[in-house]
Parts: structure tokens; C-alpha cells; sequence
């Protein structure tokens, strides 16, 4: 997919961000996030760049869009590069609503010492909709997605109109958690609200 949006004239700069895998908990991966979003906005200096997005996928989804939204929140101590706000965002089949997500969820992103519900809110997309509403939204969620529901992208469609965002919203027909990133399903969608060609 980043080498289709490449392709297509976008200058496309991919992340990894640290896990409950190497006992990283909230709000670290989403700060890694926002330092490679800093990164990808410095990188690209001296670029004819007319906008810098974030966008993601699954739980990437989610992080993207608290950086996206609440830029100032996760910005790092750690990180070498200056702090940057997205100027619009791509979201693909996430949970957004992270009090909604089956329990393994929340448990891999805020750690088995925090279960409770109503601590999640720093973490949480659906509670910082109302933020930054001059961030234009693209949400993308397939049809046939049997693993995070597509009542999490509708939701947060909703929530975020209610916020004053202006949002797109795609469901790829038959296109399942991970067939929806495929560049001939994604590509297309993504292209086309980028305006690229």
C-alpha cells in the first residue's frame, strides 16, 4: 500500500511503534507514533509536501487518530524530533472506541494493571473527537472485517461529525481485516481523497 501511494505522487513514510510484546504499555506506543509522524514531517523538508497525514491500521488505527486529534498530548519526552500536528487523518478497520474492544485488547494496550474502564479515556479516540475539528478524516472499514466490528468506524463517524470534523467514510465490499490493505482495495480510496492520481 505505501508503495501504490508512492506511486501515485505521495511521499510516504511507514512506522513501527514498541508493544505490550517488549512490555511497552500506554502511552508509549502512541508516542512512538507521534515521534514517527515528527520524523516523517521532518524528513520530508525541502519536499513539495501540500499536507502531512497520518493514517493507520487496526490498533495502528487507533494510535493514529490520538495523535491526529490530541497532538500535544503524546508528545514525548524521548523523542529527538520536533513535536508536529497531522493536518488530516486515514483510519482502516480501527477500534476506536477502546471500552468497547474485547478485554485482550485493552489489556495489550494499557497493561494488565489497568483494567479499568474508566481510566481508558487518555487512550481513548472516541472521548478526543471533539478536538482539532479542522482535521479531515478518512475512515475505511471492509464489509467482511470478522475481527473488529465495523459498528467501531461508524461509531466514530458519528462521534467526530458530532466533533465538527469533516469525515469520508469507504466500506470495500467483501473485503475482510486484512484484504482491505491491499493496494487495489485501499489504494484507490485513499488516492482519491489525497487527491493524488
Amino acid at each position: 500500500l505505501a508503495d501504490d501511494l508512492a506511486s501515485r505522487g505521495a511521499a510516504v513514510v511507514t512506522m513501527v511503534y514498541r508493544t505490550s510484546d517488549s512490555g511497552e504499555y500506554f502511552p508509549v506506543p502512541v508516542e512512538d507514533v507521534a515521534c514517527g509522524f515528527a520524523y516523517a514531517v521532518d524528513a520530508t523538508q525541502g519536499l513539495d509536501v501540500s499536507q502531512a497525514v497520518l493514517g493507520g491500521h487496526s490498533s495502528g488505527a487507533n494510535m493514529a487518530a490520538l495523535v491526529a486529534l490530541g497532538p500535544d498530548d503524546f508528545a514525548g519526552s524521548e523523542c529527538p524530533y520536533e513535536s508536529a500536528a497531522p493536518d488530516a487523518f486515514v483510519g482502516i478497520s480501527g477500534p476506536y472506541d477502546i471500552t468497547e474492544a474485547v478485554p485482550p485488547v485493552a489489556e495489550a494496550f494499557f497493561g494488565p494493571d489497568r483494567t479499568d474502564p474508566s481510566t481508558w479515556d487518555e487512550g481513548n479516540p472516541t472521548a478526543y473527537a471533539d478536538q482539532r475539528p479542522e482535521v479531515p478524516a478518512l475512515l475505511v472499514h471492509g464489509t467482511a472485517d470478522d475481527m473488529v466490528p465495523i459498528t467501531f468506524t461508524e461509531d466514530f463517524t458519528a462521534a467526530l461529525t458530532d466533533g465538527g470534523h469533516e469525515v469520508s467514510t469507504d466500506y470495500p465490499e467483501g473485503a475482510d481485516h486484512f484484504s482491505v490493505l491491499d493496494p487495489d482495495v485501499a489504494g484507490p480510496i485513499i488516492a482519491s481523497w489525497l487527491g493524488l492520481s
